[in-house]
């Protein structure tokens, strides 16, 4: 076993997943400019694995305006 368990041991803190703002600004401005790339997007990403708010506020707009077959 690489490590030791001990179970009454006091687990790790949570860590934060990692971010990146231009990834999240480019997913954003794709699914602004090429349809494709807002079906995609709609599919595959959650508002959740966005970090900034307002890149999840714009990602969720989009996501509904592709759910409901609206133009955006």
């Amino acid at each position: 076993m690489p490590y030791d368990y001990d179970p009454h041991q006091t687990p790790p803190p949570q860590r934060s997943m990692p971010r990146d703002e231009q990834a999240e600004l480019a997913l954003i401005s794709s699914m602004l400019f090429d349809s494709e790339a807002l079906a995609i997007g709609a599919e595959r990403v959650k508002s959740t694995d966005l970090y900034r708010l307002d890149y999840r506020v714009i990602f969720t707009a989009l996501a509904e305006l592709h759910n409901a077959k609206l133009p955006c």
